[in-house]
């Protein structure tokens, strides 16, 4: 969960405890009725690694938005 407190685009939020080998689907989960993501990395799956280095940047900019975005344990590689 992110809550965006001023307009302007955020920092990457960078995801720690994973696991750095496995596979996680990242989905942008609190749309409103009929809307599509503007996430990045939605519905795409990334390893681990990528996501606790990289991060996920919210697909929000205006002030008191906010984004939730959960990451799904995949099967293979492990």
């Amino acid at each position: 969960f992110v809550y965006q407190l001023k307009a302007g685009k955020g920092q990457p939020v960078k995801v720690r405890g994973l696991d750095p080998e496995r596979l996680y689907k990242v989905r942008d989960v609190n749309l409103p009725a009929g809307a599509t993501s503007n996430l990045e990395f939605d519905n795409q799956i990334l390893e681990g690694s990528v996501l606790m280095r990289e991060g996920v940047q919210p697909a929000i900019d205006s002030e008191f938005s906010s984004s939730v975005v959960e990451l799904i344990s995949e099967p293979g590689k492990q």
